[in-house]
């Protein structure tokens, strides 16, 4: 292994950080379990000058996802659920469009965002209300027409509502890969019915205590406890350029933690992560058993782009000898990635406390300069795949889901381009359906219907309909 290149990554990143103004960043690597690296770039408030430090407490959101799993996977250790248990089993009350499959949806389908649910815009009732309470809202473009939705608090009234909301599944149970939020959502409810324990005394007692996560909470009116937190900020666009404001008022999901709503620091995460790393422990103790973890980093489904998705974990194909297990978030005034490479016993946390700040680029690299490899060794190489523009011509349209999502794909001059929350993206194939970003790293791909005709558009990790 060659050395660690840090200079040269503190280099690179130090450009990338103040051309994307964020605030804070805290980067931490450890190498079983010892930390090797930490970077606290910048301020974690700066109306105070208040540093970044190992310890600072920032949003973590859907890296949350992991955790979720990791509570299942100790139920089925404990004999309490399988992976196998239909929803209907745990959740009576779930109620899906097309009942037989609705039926078939199981617990790992939840798991894995393989249940054929699509966007739905149930579970924002359920964040509606810490947005109202945030002065910022209508700078950050919500208007009041978008509160106009039926509200939640429990993953109850999150059964209800989705019984009664008029939407189609994407296809049978297994079938299709799309990221969702009011899946693990409902994840919440197996793990309190089948452990009898509400979600937060279940995640204190056997996780956070266990593991030694002292600077961790699911709840925002927790944070005044610790010394260190985040202040949270949001990128605009002024006169074509970007800025950046504080925007301190945290968005929860009201009675619902299990999809998004953990706050940590990069050591506790690190000694979280130390639980997939060692195949089950945490500083000596069983936190789950090894075939629990191994389950959690089974790519158990592939997505359109070519990655795949175990339970709460996101694995990319082998590169350069390595294999990158990986989950990151992002909610307003939070940017977080985390990631094991079992190959090199290591582990990787980046949090920033701005939204759409690129952690998970910046995760990618610290790997890559802690195994002592070149800028960009383990991104993905896409082929150049030239199409006319009449094969272009079937393309171009908007695209949106039901959780808000939207792209608008048009064809100017010959080529593609795509447009994502204003932001207008050239792009070239790669192969049949599929394209990148001309910064030769975001691939998404359109998705046909069985006439041949583009249905969608899955790009990140969601599948848009076209409308």
């Amino acid at each position: 292994m060659a050395c660690p290149s840090w200079p040269e990554f503190i280099q690179r990143f130090t450009e990338l950080a103040e051309r994307e103004k964020v605030p804070g960043v805290a980067l931490a690597v450890a190498r079983s379990g010892e930390l090797e690296y930490f970077l606290g770039y910048g301020r974690r408030d700066l109306e105070k000058d208040l540093p970044v430090t190992v310890d600072t407490v920032f949003g973590v959101a859907s890296v949350t996802k992991s955790l979720t799993c990791l509570a299942v996977m100790q139920l089925v250790d404990q004999g309490k659920v399988k992976v196998t248990d239909p929803v209907v089993q745990w959740l009576p009350e779930f109620r899906a469009p097309n009942p037989e499959w609705g039926r078939q949806i199981t617990v790992h389908h939840l798991m894995s965002h393989s249940s054929g649910l699509p966007g739905l815009p149930c579970l924002f009732g359920a964040r509606a209300g810490s947005i109202l309470r945030d002065p910022n809202r209508a700078r950050l473009g919500f208007t009041d027409e978008s509160f106009n939705v039926p509200r939640v608090q429990t993953y109850e009234d999150l059964l209800r509502v989705m019984a009664e909301t008029d939407y189609e599944l994407l296809g049978p149970p297994g079938a299709h890969f799309n990221y969702s939020n009011e899946g693990f959502a409902l994840l919440q409810g197996v793990i309190e019915r089948a452990s009898d324990q509400d979600f937060l005394s279940y995640a204190q007692a056997n996780i956070l205590n266990p593991i030694g996560m002292t600077r961790s909470t699911f709840l925002a009116t927790d944070l005044n406890h610790f010394p260190e937190v985040a202040e949270l900020y949001a990128p605009e666009i002024k006169d074509g350029h970007k800025d950046v404001f504080h925007a301190p008022v945290w968005w929860d999901v009201a009675g619902i933690y299990t999809n998004g709503s953990l706050k940590s620091s990069a050591q506790d995460l690190l000694r979280y992560l130390e639980v997939y790393q060692t195949g089950g422990l945490a500083d000596g103790l069983r936190i789950v058993s090894a075939e629990g973890v191994r389950q959690m980093m089974t790519p158990h489904v592939q997505t359109p782009t070519g990655g795949y998705y175990g339970y709460g974990l996101m694995m990319e194909p082998p590169l350069q000898g390595f294999t990158v297990v990986h989950h990151g978030g992002s909610i307003k005034g939070v940017a977080s990635h985390v990631a094991v490479v079992p190959e090199q016993n290591l582990t990787v946390v980046t949090l920033a406390n701005l939204n759409g700040f690129v952690s998970e680029k910046v995760g990618f690299s610290a790997v890559e300069a802690a195994v002592g490899l070149p800028p960009k060794a383990l991104s993905r190489q896409f082929p150049d795949y030239p199409l006319d523009a009449a094969a272009l011509a079937v393309y171009p349209g908007e695209y949106r889901s039901g959780e808000g999502d939207s792209a608008s794909v048009a064809l100017e001059d010959g080529r593609l381009a795509i447009t994502l929350d204003g932001t207008r993206f050239e792009v070239r194939p790669y192969g049949p359906d599929a394209f990148v970003w001309l910064d030769g790293e975001t691939p998404f791909v359109f998705l046909r219907a069985e006439d041949g005709q583009v249905a969608s558009l899955f790009v990140g990790v969601r599948v848009l309909p076209r409308v």
